[in-house]
């Protein structure tokens, strides 16, 4: 859930990127792009 969450948080507050909100979340792209995807549907 945390991923999800901050998937979601990161770049809409935040401002981040995709690629800098992997790095923060210390995950991989490829997820940060789905959750991103399903957060904005």
């Amino acid at each position: 859930m945390l991923i999800e969450a901050k998937t979601g948080e990161l770049p809409y507050f935040g401002g981040l990127s995709i690629d800098e909100t992997a790095e923060v979340l210390g995950v991989s792209v490829p997820p940060v792009n789905r959750h991103w995807k399903t957060a904005n549907a």
